[in-house]
Parts: C-alpha cells; sequence; structure tokens
C-alpha cells in the first residue's frame, strides 16, 4: 500500500516510520516551510508523482485537505477540523448539540466591552477559568481576571465557571460507524503524558464519546477524537473537543497497540469498522527537547529502542547522522507500556523511559521523567 503522509510541521515523522517499518511505500510532504527539512535523509519527500498515486493519505494537522484532494481515503484532513480552528467557540456549540454539560461560559469579542456582569455571573466560589489563544488560566476573583484580559488583549476570549474536580481527557479513533481504541489520558503540561486504555461500556465512554457518534456520523472525518473534561462527584463536564493527530497522546497510545498499524490506519480512513488488537494495559509518553540550534547532531536512536523512540523534528545529514531540524518543536517523544494489573506500572514505565533516555547523547537536551501520582486511581469508578 502507496502511503502519502501531509504533514504542517512533520510531527508525523515517528508515525511515517512506523508505517514504512512494517513494509510500506511512504513518501512525506511539510506544509510549513520553515519546517521542510523534518524528515530528510528519514522519509522520501512526496514528489506529485508520489501525490497522484497513494492509496491512503495520512494528514497530520492541516485541516480541510479532504477537499483539496478528493477519491483517495483520507484519515484526519476533514472540514470538521478546520471549523474547530476557524472558530473558537465551535467546539462548545458541538459539546451542547451532543448532550454533554458543560460549565457556564461567556465568550468576549470586544476587548472595550464591560465585563462585570458576566464575570460576576459566573465567578464560583471566587475563581474562574480564563481561556484564550494566549492560553488557558484559572483566575482567583474578578481582579485577577480583568488583570489576565488586559495583559493578554487577546479576543475572542472565553470567561468560563470554575469547576472544582478530576480534569481528564477521553478518546478513541472515529471510522465513520464507531469508536475504538477507547482510552483515557492523563499530562503534564505536555511534559509527560499518560494513556490507559478504556472498556467501551465505561462510563466515561457512554456519558462522553459515545454522545458525540450521531453528531460525527454526519461528517466527513475519520481520525482521532479526544474530549476534555473534568470529572466533579457524579458529573461529567465537557470542556473542549481535539480532532488532531499531532496530539503528544497518539505516541504512548499506539505503545498498546499490537497489530498492524498501516492495516488499522487505511481502515478508519475507509470507513471500516474494525476490530483494534489493544493491549488491556496503561502507557506513557515523555517529551524530550534541546536548546540547541537547528542541525545539531545526537545519537542514540539504535534498532533496540527505536520501537520507543518517536522522533519529532529530526532529519539525517549527508553523513547519515541524526540532526535536531526545527529549534520551535520537540525534538522526540520516548514511550513505553505496561499492563493493567502489573503492580506498580508507572514505576515500572519510568524506568523504561530512563533506559532508552540513558542511551540518547542529545547536547543540552532535557526532560521531565519523575514519577507521577497513581493518577487512574482515583477516577476507577469511572473506568
Amino acid at each position: 500500500m502507496k502511503v502519502l503522509v501531509v504533514s504542517k510541521e512533520g510531527r508525523a515523522l515517528g508515525l511515517a516510520q512506523r508505517v514504512m517499518r512494517e513494509g510500506h511505500p511512504v513518501s512525506m510532504k511539510v506544509v510549513l516551510r520553515s519546517c521542510r527539512e523534518v524528515g530528510s535523509g528519514l522519509i522520501p519527500t512526496a514528489t506529485p508523482e508520489d501525490i497522484a498515486s497513494a492509496e491512503l493519505i495520512i494528514a497530520d494537522n492541516v485541516p480541510g485537505l479532504k477537499s483539496q484532494i478528493t477519491g483517495v481515503p483520507m484519515m484526519q484532513g476533514s472540514m470538521l477540523e478546520k471549523k474547530v480552528k476557524d472558530d473558537a467557540t465551535y467546539t462548545g456549540k458541538v459539546l451542547a448539540l451532543c448532550g454533554i454539560e458543560t460549565p457556564l461560559s461567556e465568550w468576549v469579542y470586544d476587548y472595550n466591552a464591560s465585563m462585570t456582569a458576566a464575570a460576576d455571573a459566573i465567578i464560583d466560589n471566587h475563581h474562574c477559568v480564563y481561556r484564550s489563544s494566549a492560553g488557558t488560566h484559572i483566575m482567583s476573583g474578578i481582579a485577577d481576571t480583568f488583570g489576565a484580559i488586559r495583559c493578554h488583549g487577546v479576543t475572542p476570549y472565553e470567561l468560563r465557571e470554575y469547576i472544582p474536580g478530576r480534569a481528564v481527557s477521553v478518546g478513541a479513533f472515529w471510522d465513520g460507524i464507531t469508536f475504538t481504541g477507547q482510552h483515557v489520558v492523563w499530562k503534564d503540561k505536555d511534559w509527560v503524558v499518560a494513556v490507559q486504555r478504556a472498556e467501551p461500556n465505561a462510563k466515561i465512554v457512554t456519558q462522553g464519546l459515545d454522545k458525540m457518534v450521531p453528531f460525527l456520523k454526519k461528517t466527513d472525518y475519520r481520525g482521532y477524537v479526544r474530549i476534555s473534561m473534568v470529572l466533579s462527584g457524579s458529573a461529567l463536564y465537557g470542556l473542549d473537543i481535539d480532532f488532531a493527530l499531532d496530539l503528544p497522546v497518539i505516541q504512548p497510545l499506539f505503545e498498546l497497540y499490537k497489530g498492524e498499524l498501516t492495516r488499522f490506519l487505511n481502515s478508519i480512513a475507509n470507513g471500516v469498522a474494525v476490530e483494534g488488537e489493544w493491549h488491556n494495559g496503561k502507557a506513557i509518553g515523555v517529551k524530550v527537547n534541546t536548546s540547541t540550534r537547528s542541525g545539531m547532531p545526537f545519537s542514540g536512536v539504535i534498532p533496540e529502542n527505536e520501537k520507543h523512540i518517536w522522533l519529532h523534528s529530526a532529519a539525517k545529514n549527508e553523513e547519515g547522522a541524526y540532526i535536531y531540524a526545527n529549534h520551535k518543536n520537540p525534538l522526540l517523544y520516548v514511550t513505553a507500556g505496561g499492563k493493567k494489573f502489573c503492580g506498580d506500572w508507572m514505576t515500572s514505565c519510568f524506568n523504561r523511559v530512563r533506559r532508552t533516555l540513558d542511551n540518547l547523547i542529545v547536547e543540552d537536551g532535557y526532560s521531565k521523567s519523575e514519577d507521577v501520582p497513581h493518577i487512574f486511581s482515583d477516577i476507577i469508578e469511572w473506568l
């Protein structure tokens, strides 16, 4: 099967490498000019002939690509992703349409407008959430809220009711018919991401993802879906929806997949229900970054550990050495998986990650791999 990967910044490099290792011809097109060195020497750059003859296209953060290339099965690239990108309020509308309860919120489009009444209405326990393209912040009281507004000056922005509870995400792959590969996600500011498989009948799935099925069946979307939420007592509140393949969740998630990855991706793109071959376990991913400039070499990616290394901003130079290809993006992710009932699985996973990190030689490289709490034990009733 001839596979074409179209990636905005080249972050699908690790995925393209795995498809290639399964024996499929792969080419990659990186959209952003500043990132086009990513993958050089590792994955062939797509030619017009490659694009015309592709049998499967994987679109990584390229919303609306389906409207430009037709007649070829494509994973991601839907107009649905474009709507999410273009309209900051769209995901809230989708959550409400699907019957998923959301915190009370107010979107503000005029920076100069007085928002005292709106802030008063949604602040709970002297807290609220300020969310804009500048980031998401939990604010303490009206003074802090308006301080953030004055500081960032970004519109539109959202003032949202603060819901105390457990922040978590639930995700899966949508094939046009049903979900597969359901899982829950915890992350520490993208440095450490932990994933646990969830049963299709788990409460967090039936009250979250499954409510999106009627909506998704009316779209042309095929790919990854993730809902961010807060679990507060017996209630679930939806916060946001992601339709993106470049999330740092994908790498540890595929630690739990034991089948042929290309076949799985092709089934999703073709809208064919597939029984995913998943381990019923947990996995983590740890980001590795570097403060060095683009072009600096790194080493330590060897056959014994490449299964657990997902390259992001990497390439090979003319001498065949690995180099850092874009200073704005992470260099790579290191992953490790563990079985669901293997005792202290988190420590086991971190020990495996550290062994891989010990083999890497990255100038000024840094990561965050200290132990984190038993992050899923307090929501067991939802799983």
